[in-house]
């Protein structure tokens, strides 16, 4: 981001002289990287990680994309978060015209989007039947797609709807494997609830908001891992994975409120 444009937008908004000058320190404050060299930024951007950085760099584009696209294309609807953001057009030469636009004034305002992630999706549903090659985009960790729906009367249709994203799970189940619960033999069942009852509470607050029943297979996961444990911590078992699978089952129906996702309906997951 340019410190010139950024100190621009904050005149509108910060009138402390003083509060200027330390947001215009930390902007220009150089950068020691992990081999001790000293780099200086130059003009452009901003502290990586700092508390400010993400205050800073909304402001930036509530100007930069925001109030411009108010201004040059008013009857578009669109949504932001931080650096991410959707952009609803009426059809494909329109959003193809737009799109340059917004790569014209991102240069203009010394930023460029992600080709990667920036792409023109149909979305797809039982009124909208065009055929085209990209019919699904991720937002904020949900994946937008055309999906069966059913009404209250159970008639089912085709909708475009959301649900947790395939990137979204593979981290979730990252933090399973990168614990190794399955390996805490010396500790209780009640140790590992402790451990995420409070992850899968937010995980479920957030992710199961829509379609919660796409919460399964990470849930799945997980009793494996913990049917795993139960084999190592109990001799019981004998090495049988089914005889403890079967005693987790047990316990989720004896002791639903163990783990908060047994009380949400995961308890066979």
């Amino acid at each position: 981001m340019s410190h010139k444009l950024l100190l621009k937008a904050l005149e509108g908004h910060v009138k402390e002289q003083w509060a200027k000058m330390y947001i215009k320190r930390w902007l220009e404050s150089p950068i020691e990287d992990k081999d001790g060299n000293i780099r200086h930024r130059n003009g452009t951007g901003t502290p990586q990680g700092g508390v400010i950085s993400p205050l800073l760099a909304n402001l930036f584009l509530h100007y930069t994309l925001d109030k411009w696209l108010a201004i040059k294309h008013p009857q578009l609807r669109y949504v932001r978060y931080a650096d991410d953001a959707i952009i609803h057009c009426n059809n494909q030469a329109e959003a193809e015209k737009v799109l340059q636009a917004i790569k014209r004034r991102m240069f203009a305002c010394g930023l460029e989007v992600n080709k990667k992630k920036t792409k023109i999706a149909y979305c797809k549903n039982a009124n909208r039947k065009g055929t085209y090659k990209t019919v699904k985009f991720d937002f904020l960790g949900f994946t937008f797609q055309p999906r069966p729906t059913s009404t209250r009367t159970g008639k089912m249709f085709l909708g475009f709807d959301c649900a947790i994203s395939t990137k979204s799970k593979k981290k979730i189940t990252e933090v399973f494997c990168k614990s190794k619960f399955q390996r805490w033999t010396g500790s209780d069942i009640s140790r590992i609830a402790d451990e995420f009852n409070s992850k899968i509470q937010g995980w479920i607050n957030y992710y199961g908001k829509f379609r919660k029943f796409s919460l399964m297979k990470i849930f799945r996961i997980f009793h494996r891992r913990l049917i795993a444990w139960a084999v190592k911590r109990y001799k019981r078992f004998k090495g049988s994975m089914r005889k403890a699978m079967r005693w987790i089952y047990k316990l989720a129906r004896s002791q639903p409120n163990l783990f908060v996702h047994w009380q949400h309906g995961f308890q066979g997951a």
